[in-house]
């Protein structure tokens, strides 16, 4: 998710992330005016699901950013782990100016790990 800004066409009061341009160019069928090829059904089914995800992830890290102060050490944290993009329960260990540090309490999970804010959720 680069949160780079860039203006993707001539007119230049266009400006997006390089994010979001990324995700126009998987979701639009047109780029100003020219036709893309088409993706195979299967694979855009899939493109599509990640691509709300991201969504998703961007709109959550906005949010964490603007509340990262209430983060506390110690406090149990929904995560999205690495290495299946699951939800998995954690405890923040450390907080940092955009980053939490946290440890994932499910044995499968048990390490450390610099979570990313687009991937991290309150626990209520």
């Amino acid at each position: 998710m680069d949160e780079e800004e860039v203006h993707p066409c001539l007119d230049k009061s266009v400006v997006m992330t390089i994010g979001e341009y990324i995700e126009m160019l998987l979701l639009e069928l047109n780029y100003y005016g020219t036709r893309l090829p088409r993706i195979p059904i299967i694979t855009d089914r899939e493109l599509k699901k990640k691509v709300l995800m991201m969504s998703e992830k961007r709109t959550r890290r906005k949010r964490n950013l603007e509340k990262i102060d209430e983060f506390q050490k110690g406090e149990k944290v929904m995560a999205i782990a690495q290495e299946d993009e699951e939800w998995h329960e954690a405890t923040v260990v450390r907080v940092e100016k955009q980053k939490i540090r946290i440890f994932f309490t499910e044995i499968t999970l048990n390490r450390d790990a610099d979570q990313r804010l687009e991937a991290l959720e309150k626990q209520f």
